[in-house]
């Protein structure tokens, strides 16, 4: 129902009402909805943005093992937006994102891991 009001296909487009959807999906694990919900609360779309929120769900989808979302949780980290800065924490979600091989991750990574206190 989410995707259907997102895009307003066979409804009438509502990002609030997506937002709904998408979050009692979300509260019930399913990996794509928290990942549509953080995208939700990342662009403010359908709720006021909200960074703290989105890395609340996109945390949850990369435990799930969402490399994309791993990469945007280790960006949030790393900048402190939502989350508290955490160099530790942001090359940990670089990692688990460059697990896949996905180069800009790998990158992140390994830049991460120069910023780490030795």
């Amino acid at each position: 129902m989410a995707l259907l009001y997102e895009k307003g296909e066979h409804v009438a487009r509502s990002q609030q009402e997506a937002t709904v959807w998408f979050r009692k999906a979300a509260e019930q694990n399913h990996r794509e909805a928290q990942i549509g919900l953080a995208t939700q609360y990342f662009l403010g779309r359908g709720v006021p943005r909200d960074y703290k929120e989105a890395a609340q769900w996109y945390e949850r989808a990369a435990e799930q093992g969402d490399e994309a979302s791993a990469y945007i949780v280790g960006s949030l980290y790393e900048k402190g937006d939502g989350v508290e800065q955490d160099y530790p924490r942001a090359w940990y979600w670089y990692s688990r994102a460059a697990s896949g091989g996905e180069p800009a991750a790998v990158m992140k990574a390994r830049e991460m891991r120069e910023k780490l206190p030795r």
